[in-house]
């Protein structure tokens, strides 16, 4: 799925275009990808302990032309975020709160 996705390794200051291999994906580490649908990061761990039939029943499929992902829903990607406690995660905190607060609000029939 990666190559359908043109994925490569970012950054890249040499231009290179170097693609991920299966064996970059069995690690528990971090990839920083560049896709032609723009930036993918791929997680080998989540949270420690939580792997993935724990994560599972928190995604949500998104589809786009014949590609499917699942991603993790918006209530446990916050809950990752703030365990995680980096400085990047924590300055993307309120704006995923606000975004969940928004979402759940009751919508008028306007």
């Amino acid at each position: 799925m990666l190559s359908q996705l043109d994925a490569h390794f970012r950054p890249d200051f040499a231009q290179r275009k170097l693609r991920p291999r299966a064996s970059d994906l069995t690690g528990s580490g971090h990839l920083n990808l560049d896709t032609s649908f723009g930036p993918l990061d791929v997680l080998g761990e989540v949270s420690g302990a939580r792997g993935f039939d724990e994560l599972l029943p928190h995604t949500t499929e998104v589809s786009d032309f014949d590609m499917k992902l699942r991603v993790l829903d918006l209530p446990m990607l916050i809950k990752v975020k703030s365990e995680a406690n980096r400085p990047k995660d924590r300055l993307t905190l309120p704006i995923l709160m606000a975004t969940l607060d928004e979402r759940q609000k009751p919508r008028s029939n306007e």
